[in-house]
């Protein structure tokens, strides 16, 4: 987990980047640097978060069983959800 996606984990979509800054450990310029703004940098996070959910999803269509390549996959989805506050938000 990056720094900003543990931020948000942490913060939820609120988090300013003044916050994901001081918890990433670097100067506040640093994310306006980056990201023009909150919303850039929350797309950013999610997309991120979403292209790992999928190269899962394709590892796991390798599996012979199907439906607990499934539930394997759904399991992932769940933590990911339960340990992101931001997700609540979406």
């Amino acid at each position: 987990m990056s720094e900003r996606e543990a931020a948000l984990a942490r913060h939820g979509t609120e988090a300013s980047l003044e916050q994901i800054a001081r918890y990433a450990a670097v100067g506040s310029a640093t994310p306006h640097r980056h990201f023009p703004s909150r919303q850039a940098l929350l797309e950013a996070v999610f997309k991120d978060q979403v292209q790992t959910l999928c190269a899962t999803a394709r590892d796991l269509a390798t599996e012979p069983d199907p439906g607990a390549a499934l539930i394997t996959w759904l399991h992932a989805v769940g933590v990911h959800a339960v340990a992101d506050k931001a997700w609540g938000h979406c």
